[in-house]
């Protein structure tokens, strides 16, 4: 449910172009103390809200709390959906930490 609320609030933040949530967004992602698939959704929306770098220690969160537990956990998530096999989150997370490799995905939706 968590995880559903945050990727709706960035969600709505980009239909309706609101900038305050970005800096929400990034103190979700940025907060150890909140649990994981708040802060990887948090992070997922905050990406889709803007077109800075992938900072490093987001790496190091995707590298430390997307685990194959926390994939499961939020397959049945609307906004990520299984794309291919049971990976919905992973795929997602490729493209938007390597999007040179995917020509075709922009982080901001356009």
């Amino acid at each position: 449910m968590r995880s559903c609320l945050v990727l709706a609030i960035g969600q709505l933040a980009w239909e309706e172009g609101e900038p305050a949530t970005i800096a929400r967004t990034s103190e979700w992602w940025q907060d150890p103390a909140r649990p994981a698939e708040v802060r990887v959704s948090a992070v997922l929306a905050w990406l889709c809200l803007v077109d800075d770098p992938i900072p490093a220690d987001l790496g190091t969160l995707f590298d430390t709390a997307v685990t194959d537990d926390l994939a499961a956990l939020l397959a049945s998530v609307p906004w990520l959906r299984d794309v291919e096999d049971g990976i919905g989150l992973l795929w997602s997370l490729t493209q938007m930490r390597n999007p040179d490799d995917f020509p075709w995905f922009t982080r901001t939706w356009d």
